[in-house]
């Protein structure tokens, strides 16, 4: 039998959005599924909200398509607090996708969010809950690629569960559906990558790392990290824990050469400089994962920067950094995460850290973040 979807979209602007939700909406028919969308294919005397309400009622699954609906060019967020910061180029969608999205989610609908590429993502259209959450171009053949039929293969399997439990249960309304418990919280994966090529200064890496270990054991949350490390670490072995962990945060210690790279390790132990366009390329890859980095390496500003076009948050140094201040830094920066601090006020206090120790390097760690680039 053919189910109903609520489809949440905005209206279109222009024909790469208006022909992304025909291909949304064939898509759904083409797998036994009939979009419904208020406004375009429902339409109802009733206000707004009680309009979705009622339609999303005679469903079994949403879908929210979140696409360019605002775009600030520049502006500011949090003005006048002390978490005040520039926005640029920053893209943002219909308000009416959260709302959708939040009324799906209190009823118990199978719900996947599919967001274009480069914007903001946040509330109920970001990752880490128990919804999908989906990041793709505007176009046709993006409802081909392999993560996508993947992820909407898994939601249609939960829509024809849901379908069946009501099936099962016809008297049951809605509303009594109870609210999707939030389960245990999802384990979040540290990746540290130490490189000291032989031929480079010794740095203290083991004492950097033992401590941030120590930290997070003893942490309020410890059993929402995972922390992996790699030693003497070579473009091998990067690529290949990135596949096998799939970290949420990735902490490099060792050196830095500003402009040149940062210095991980050739076959032989030497120095091998990665350049940070090379950085940033990799790290495009796995955008959709990884959620800040962490370069806690000397002159490694300019590598954060190219990092920071595709990860929420990157944290570089924009000058050389001793060995006691980039510790004080680490140790801190964990200590906040594990007891289930922002980055951004992880990184705050981290930099308070290195005053506490009597360093005069606080102002050296600087956090980039995504949203303030162009």
């Amino acid at each position: 039998m053919e189910k109903k979807i609520f489809l949440s979209v905005g209206r279109t602007s222009t024909k790469e959005q208006e022909d992304f939700v025909k291909a949304v909406e064939d898509f759904l028919q083409n797998h036994g599924l009939i979009p419904q969308t208020l406004g375009r294919t429902f339409f109802s005397s009733m206000q707004p909200l009680k309009a979705v309400d009622d339609l999303m009622r005679q469903c079994y699954g949403v879908v929210i398509v979140a696409f360019e609906r605002i775009q600030i060019e520049a502006g500011i967020e949090k003005r006048g607090s002390p978490e005040e910061h520039r926005l640029e180029n920053t893209a943002l969608p219909t308000v009416w996708n959260q709302i959708e999205a939040a009324m799906a989610y209190t009823l118990g609908h199978p719900l996947l969010v599919i967001i274009e590429s480069g914007l903001r993502s946040e509330g109920l259209l970001e990752r880490g809950y128990d919804w999908y959450v989906n990041w793709v171009n505007l176009s046709k053949a993006a409802l081909n690629e392999r993560e996508f039929q993947g992820v909407f293969s898994d939601w249609k399997r939960r829509v024809d569960e849901f379908y069946k439990e009501l099936q099962e249960d016809p008297d049951g309304h809605r509303l009594s559906v109870p609210l999707p418990k939030r389960g245990p919280a999802m384990e979040r994966t540290i990746l540290v990558l130490a490189a000291n090529p032989k031929n480079t200064p010794q740095l203290r890496l083991d004492q950097e790392v033992r401590e941030i270990s120590n930290g997070l054991e003893r942490a309020k949350k410890r059993d929402e990290f995972s922390l992996q490390q790699k030693w003497a670490a070579r473009p091998l072995d990067v690529r290949r824990a990135m596949l096998d962990y799939k970290p949420n945060i990735v902490h490099f210690c060792g050196h830095g050469s500003g402009e040149e790279g940062i210095a991980f390790e050739d076959a032989n132990g030497q120095a091998l400089l990665v350049s940070a366009d090379a950085l940033s390329g990799f790290f495009e890859l796995f955008a959709d994962k990884v959620d800040c980095v962490v370069l806690n390496a000397c002159y490694s500003e300019r590598q954060a920067e190219a990092i920071v076009k595709h990860i929420p948050h990157v944290i570089g140094m924009k000058k050389a950094i001793g060995d006691a201040a980039a510790i004080e830094f680490a140790v801190a920066f964990y200590d906040a995460l594990g007891a289930g601090e922002s980055i951004e006020f992880a990184y705050k206090l981290a930099c308070n850290a290195i005053q506490w120790a009597g360093i005069p390097e606080h102002l050296t760690p600087v956090l980039k973040l995504k949203t303030q680039v162009s």
